[in-house]
Order: C-alpha cells, then sequence, then structure tokens
C-alpha cells in the first residue's frame, strides 16, 4: 500500500532592483509534493495524494515625494489538492490488519475484505478521491508620509488592503462488492460467503464551493523625537476589517447544506507613549478600544483594554557601564490588558436557522417532497470579550559579548471567560448556554539562552536552548458546574483546540475538572495487572458505602476500607481515578549552528519532558487481544496470562470476548493501560550548506551560489514505541488512532543570486 519513499520539489526565483525614486521585489515559486500511497496505472479512482502549489509576490515602493512613499503590495497562491476519499481508514487498516487477514484480491477478481473491516489497497486505487482547488490573492496599498517639516519625528501611514480566497472541492467515490472466501471445496475451488461482505455502490459525487473576501484599513501618526537625553515616542492608530464569507455544500443529492453570507466587522481604536531617558530607563503606556460586530448588544460590542510597563537598562549605569564582561543587562516588567473573542460564533448572538427535506418522493432519497425550517440554538445576546490580565517580568542579558539570554515569567488570569453555564432546559430548550461566567489562570516561565563558543573572523560556533513551563487551572466557575458526587467537579471530554470548550470527542470522561484543579487533569480508570486466579484484568474502584459489600464478593486486590483505593475484576464497580496534569512539565529545543569559511552546519532539536499522551491506537487495537485478525503489539508476545505465565503484564488472550483485554471496559471506558509519558527528543533538522568561493563568482558576474543538503524530522526518541506526543499538548485523547505521520523528508537545494 506504501511507497519507501516519494519526492518533492521546490523551485522559487526571487529578482530585486530599482533607484532612488522607485524599488521592487518579485518573487515566484512552484512546490509539488506526491504522496506515499502505492498505486496502479491506469486506476479511474487513484487516490495517491498529491499537492501542487504556485506562489507569487511583488512589492513596488514609489517616492512621489522626498516625504512621501507610496507602497503597492501583491502576492497569492494557487494550490490542488488530491487525497483519497477515506485516508484515515487507509492508514488505520494497513496497519492495524494482519497481512494474512484476506487476499487484497482473489484469483476470480473479487475484492477481498470483511465486514466493517476496509480493504487498504481497494480503498486507495477503487475506493475514490477528493480533488480540491483553493486560490489566495493579497493586495495592499500604503502611503507613508514624512511631516519632519512641520516638527521632527512626525509621520503618519495609511493603508488598505483586499483579499480574497475562492474554493472549490469535487469528491468522487463508488463501492465495488466485497467478497470474504470461508474455505476451498474438495476440488480447491474457493467458496464464499452466499451475499458480499459490502454490496455494491454509486458512483457518487459530492461537490462543495466558497470563498471569502476582507479589506481592512489603517491609519496611524506615529512621534519619536530626541530631546538631549530624553527620546518621546506616541502612536494613534484606527483599523477596520470587515469579511464576507460564502460557503455552499451540495451532495449527490443536491441537497445544499450551508450558505453563508452576512458580514462579519470589527474596529478598533489604539493609542501608546513612550519615554526613555538616556536608554536607561523606559516606560510606555497604551490603551485600545475594540468593536466587534459577533455581540449583538452594543453595549457588549466594545472592549477597553489597556497596559502599562518599564524597563531599566542596568549596562548603561555609569557605575556599570565600563564593565567588560557586561555587554547588556535589562530588567523588564510590565502589566496589561486583552481581549479575546475568537471562541465565538460569529452570529452567536442572533437567531439563526436550519432547513431540510421533510421526506422523500423516491426510494434513493433524491426527491424532496418538501422543505422545512427548524430553529437552531436560542440566540444568545449577553456575551461580550473574554479579558485576559497578563503580569510579566523578564530580564535580557549578554555577558563578554559571548553569553546571551532572556528569562520571563508570567502569570495570565483571564476574566470574563466564555463556558457552558447551566441553563434551565424548559425555558430554553438546551441544558446550557454560552457566558462570560468563569475565570482560568495560566502561570509559567520561559527561557532562552545562548552562546558563541567560538568566535573567530573564520569560524564561528553557537549552541543556543530554550524552553517554557506553565500550570492552567481553573480559578471560577458558574455556580451548578460541578456536581454532589464528584465534590464539586465535573467530568469533561476532549476540547481539541477550540476556545469556546466545544467537544472534539463527544463520549466518554477523560478530565475531571474542578476550581483549583489543573485544566486538563486526566480521569481515567487504572490497570492494575492480571488477577492470579482467574487471569482476568484488575481495574480501579473506590471503596464506598454503596460498593463495599459487591467489592467484598467479588476477585479484588488491596486494602477494602472506605476511601481507599482496590482492584476488582468485577468491572461494574470500577470507577475513574486522578492521574494528573496532561501537559508537559517542560518544553522547548536546542540548536547549535557552525561555519568554518564558506562551510556551514545546523541541528535544531525539540524536547519536551513529563506529561501525559493517551494512544487510542494501542486502546483500541494494540493492545486489543480478543480479536483473531488485527496487528498486535510486540509486548504481548509471552507476555499474557497462563497458568504458567502468572507474572505477565496482560491478561489471558480469550477470543470473541468483550472488553476483557485491560485496555478498555466498556465504551469510551478507558485504562491507563495505553497512557504513556508524553517525554521525547526529536531531530528536528540537519543542514549542510556551502558557499562557492567569491572569486568563482565574480569570474562570471553571479552575486553567489550557495549548495545545501537538509533532513527534517531526522529522528524521535518516546518512552514507547508507536506514539508520537508532539500530536498534542493536553493528553492524546483527541488524536485519532492510526493518525497521519508526521514525514521525514530530505531535500537537496542551491540558492543562487545574481
Amino acid at each position: 500500500v506504501f511507497k519507501k519513499h516519494t519526492f518533492n520539489q521546490r523551485v522559487t526565483a526571487n529578482v530585486s532592483g530599482g533607484g532612488e525614486i522607485a524599488r521592487y521585489f518579485i518573487s515566484a515559486g512552484y512546490y509539488h509534493e506526491d504522496g506515499l500511497f502505492m498505486t496502479g496505472k491506469g486506476e479511474s479512482y487513484n487516490g495517491n495524494p498529491d499537492y501542487q502549489r504556485y506562489n507569487f509576490r511583488s512589492n513596488v515602493d514609489i517616492n512621489l515625494h522626498p516625504t512621501t512613499v507610496l507602497s503597492l503590495t501583491l502576492g497569492g497562491f494557487l494550490t490542488k489538492k488530491r487525497d483519497a476519499a477515506n485516508s484515515d481508514d487507509i492508514w488505520k487498516y494497513a496497519f492495524a490488519l494482519e497481512p494474512n487477514a484476506f487476499p487484497i484480491q482473489y484469483s476470480n477478481g473479487y475484492w477481498g475484505g470483511e465486514k466493517g473491516v476496509t480493504n487498504p489497497y481497494w480503498q486507495v486505487t477503487r475506493g475514490g478521491y477528493v480533488e480540491d482547488w483553493q486560490s489566495t490573492l493579497n493586495s495592499m496599498v500604503s502611503l507613508d508620509q514624512d511631516f519632519s517639516f512641520i516638527t521632527e519625528g512626525l509621520k503618519a501611514n495609511i493603508k488598505f488592503a483586499f483579499d480574497t480566497q475562492a474554493w472549490h472541492g469535487n469528491k468522487y467515490t463508488q463501492q465495488d462488492e466485497i467478497w470474504h472466501a470461508i474455505r476451498r471445496d474438495t476440488n480447491g475451488e474457493l467458496v464464499f460467503n452466499s451475499e458480499p461482505e459490502t454490496a455494491k455502490g454509486g458512483p457518487w459525487f459530492d461537490n462543495k464551493s466558497g470563498g471569502n473576501n476582507a479589506t481592512y484599513l489603517e491609519a496611524s501618526i506615529t512621534y519619536n523625537r530626541l530631546f538631549g537625553k530624553h527620546r518621546v515616542g506616541g502612536l494613534f492608530l484606527y483599523n477596520q476589517r470587515i469579511k464576507n464569507e460564502t460557503y455552499r455544500n451540495k451532495d449527490y443529492k443536491d441537497n445544499i447544506s450551508s450558505i453563508k453570507s452576512l458580514p462579519y466587522k470589527n474596529q478598533g481604536l489604539a493609542g501608546r507613549l513612550t519615554y526613555d531617558y538616556d536608554s536607561r530607563y523606559f516606560i510606555s503606556a497604551s490603551v485600545r478600544t475594540d468593536g466587534s460586530s459577533k455581540f449583538k448588544n452594543v453595549s457588549d460590542r466594545w472592549g477597553w483594554f489597556w497596559s502599562l510597563g518599564g524597563a531599566w537598562r542596568i549596562s548603561n549605569e555609569e557605575w556599570i557601564k565600563d564593565a567588560s564582561w557586561l555587554t547588556d543587562l535589562k530588567l523588564r516588567a510590565d502589566y496589561g490588558t486583552t481581549g479575546n473573542q475568537s471562541g465565538i460564533g460569529n452570529y452567536a448572538g442572533y437567531t439563526t436557522w436550519g432547513y431540510a427535506a421533510t421526506g422523500w418522493l423516491n426510494s434513493g432519497a433524491s426527491m424532496p417532497s418538501g422543505w422545512k425550517l427548524t430553529q437552531n440554538a436560542m440566540a444568545n445576546s449577553s456575551l461580550t470579550w473574554e479579558t485576559k490580565k497578563t503580569w510579566d517580568v523578564g530580564l535580557d542579558f549578554r555577558l563578554w559579548d559571548r553569553f546571551y539570554g532572556t528569562l520571563d515569567w508570567y502569570q495570565t488570569n483571564t476574566t470574563d471567560m466564555i463556558w457552558n453555564a447551566p441553563t434551565n432546559y424548559a425555558a430554553t430548550g438546551q441544558s446550557s448556554i454560552a457566558a462570560n461566567s468563569a475565570e482560568l489562570r495560566t502561570r509559567g516561565f520561559e527561557f532562552e539562552l545562548g552562546v558563541d563558543i567560538i568566535k573567530t573572523p573564520d569560524i564561528l560556533w553557537s549552541f543556543g536552548v530554550n524552553g517554557a513551563h506553565y500550570k492552567t487551572i481553573l480559578t471560577s466557575v458558574p455556580e451548578g458546574t460541578g456536581s454532589d458526587a464528584l465534590n464539586g467537579m465535573w467530568e469533561a471530554n476532549p476540547d481539541g483546540w477550540t476556545a469556546a470548550g466545544t467537544g472534539t470527542v463527544s463520549n466518554g470522561a477523560f478530565y475531571l475538572r474542578g476550581v483549583g484543579k489543573p485544566y486538563y487533569n486526566v480521569y481515567q480508570y487504572l490497570y492494575g495487572g492480571v488477577d492470579q486466579a482467574t487471569g482476568l484484568p484488575l481495574i480501579s474502584s473506590t471503596v464506598t458505602s454503596k460498593n463495599i459489600e459487591a467489592l467484598r464478593a467479588s476477585h479484588y486486590v488491596g486494602d477494602l476500607k472506605e476511601g481507599n483505593v482496590v482492584y476488582t475484576t468485577n468491572h461494574s464497580l470500577a470507577t475513574r481515578q486522578e492521574i494528573g496534569d496532561a501537559t508537559p512539565k517542560l518544553i522547548g529545543g536546542f540548536n547549535t549552528s557552525f561555519r568554518w569559511k564558506d562551510l556551514d552546519f545546523a541541528a535544531t532539536f525539540a524536547f519536551q519532558c513529563g506529561g501525559k499522551f493517551f494512544s487510542n491506537e494501542y486502546a483500541l487495537n494494540l493492545y486489543n487481544n480478543q480479536k483473531l485478525a488485527g496487528a498486535l503489539s510486540a509486548e504481548m508476545k509471552g507476555n499474557t496470562w497462563t497458568p504458567d505465565n502468572t507474572g505477565a503484564k496482560f491478561p489471558m488472550q480469550m477470543y470473541g470476548t468483550t472488553y476483557t483485554n485491560g485496555a478498555e471496559i466498556g465504551s469510551w471506558m478507558y485504562t491507563d493501560m495505553s497512557l504513556f509519558s508524553a517525554s521525547y527528543l526529536n531531530v528536528k533538522n540537519l543542514t549542510l550548506g556551502y558557499n562557492l568561493p567569491q572569486k568563482w563568482m565574480d569570474k562570471i558576474g553571479i552575486g553567489g551560489i550557495r549548495v545545501y543538503a537538509s533532513a527534517d524530522n531526522v529522528w524521535m526518541w518516546t518512552q514507547h514505541a508507536g506514539i508520537d506526543p508532539r500530536m498534542s499538548l493536553v493528553g492524546g485523547y483527541e488524536v485519532g488512532a492510526y493518525a497521519y505521520p508526521y514525514m521525514r523528508t530530505m531535500s537537496l537545494g542551491v540558492n543562487v543570486t545574481f
């Protein structure tokens, strides 16, 4: 199904020039990446991925007057992307199925498979494909005016931008008959089930199209002037953005599922004052107000935000500035508020309606008998801006012009946080509604350190490291959010990367949240090993007055006392347990670069220490020893319970049973057997380059030629094979089984400068 390797190509050309009156820069590029799926020639439903992108950019600056500059910018790109119609299934079954589960295709031409299981090769070559086209155009006109003839340091700028994007997608799918042979007859002929595992269907065609355009207007006045040792600066800025979006999704039944046309608008005013004395003492203050059409009520549309900061450049003080070891030393502190509206839908404050067919006039459900309008969620007219209040204290330093670094401590309190607060179902028709009703605190520390190990005219060897540590906890939630059974806390699903807290997984409970708790507090059943008497998995249970007698009657391990956690084979008595924060303790990277004359080398690494990563792949498949077909983890070989192997890690293999593998005890009820450390070390990039001698270039009239070789995602170490903690910072629950992996890329390139 997969090729051992594939190719990509990238070509870029830049041209720049001009004189005193006008200057220009033009860039154009092409990129092509082939897919990893192996397909046959002439397949009409070839699903091998393919990606092509054409891009360009041009900048022109024209001096209309010695104090006036007109700038014109135009850029954009065109992409075409092709992918298999169900690429997730291809990855899943290519890795999960055993090689001998069934033939790709039988000798009589039947496609092989089983009910509910996809033949990955058939899916690539015959199942269908999706083609997407996208075009984007960005344009901007900017006018800079220097008013120094009025007063020194006064400037103004006005810019107008127009961006437009259009996209279209087609999806072609079909279904061949899928058969499963059960045996051979006495003549050696294949005997199939009486009916195909999957019936023939299609072909089907879906298409969708849409686009958006946005206008942006900005006008600003700046002032920056030095009066002896006093530097004074100021900024006044106005900006507005209007975005129109259209979307149309039409399936093969000619149903149109969505149309958007109402514009979304933003406006803002901002002012800033800065002052520094003798490049030693710095102070800045700013205030801004932003308005958004997302909020229905005029009184809620505008938010006011401000900041105040100061800095002290110690290295410029008279009493230390002559110290040869101190190149730079600066202490900073600031406090400010910012607004957030990203978790709110464009039409959250308004009543919206959906429409659908009332019935069908034919069995194929392609001719609607009528249409109906249905009201969506109730209008939420009380929403307004979230406010983030941030303290930051930092230190910048450079010693002996060789050692350098930045240290920062920060704390952000999010107030008026958007939260799904409980509401009266009888009055509203829904159990919760988003409101500005919660508070969240994030506290962290960041650092960046570097050193020039060798620094001579011919040799420069540098090393740098950076890292961050942070913790996020809830500090306030609406009354009624938690439950008495959980001591005021509540269970929560993964919410992916959305700011609104909307879940990407609709079932199960993976976090236990509450005031004072980490926001990503893992909450799962604990796997306690194998019961020696039965070979069944032991699962955690918190002892209470209600279950103590039932636990006593079961096979259990532990001190059976109220409040204690014991482990039982009766999974109906199992309870989830707090496991701790899923976020890493430290995340960062380090790099080194070495240059010797015209030869250069650079290496970049990324790392993560601590945290937790749950693997759906292991929980659903690789640790599932109840099935005959499908790949299993190599850890299970010789490591499942038998009467002669009672020290095994995994329970007894029992084919055809339900939830006896220890990794899950019910639908969406997973144990920590598939929960691993999220620590990793990744070699992100290695690059080796060489600049051809300049004397050679001068002879042929070329500015320079650099040849290089580069490798991305070179090597990866994790605590457990088969996982990639880079895919999630919040525990991995939102990462599907057999997710598309990060690719290793090798590149050879030439940069030519004229």
